[in-house]
């Protein structure tokens, strides 16, 4: 399985991941259909995240 990891800003790298497993009766592993994104979330590749974080 690949996760797609924010490294830096301005940087994204698809790593390898362990695949899910379920570790009880009542989990579920759920494949998504569909993905977006919110605009917030490109944020961080443009700018350094503790500048997002200072307060106003």
């Amino acid at each position: 399985m690949r996760e797609l990891t924010l490294v830096r800003t301005g940087r994204l790298e698809w790593r390898e991941r362990p695949a899910p497993e379920l570790a009880s009766s009542t989990d579920a592993l759920v494949r998504p259909f569909v993905a977006s994104r919110c605009d917030g979330d490109t944020l961080p590749l443009h700018w350094p995240a503790p500048a997002l974080c200072r307060p106003a």
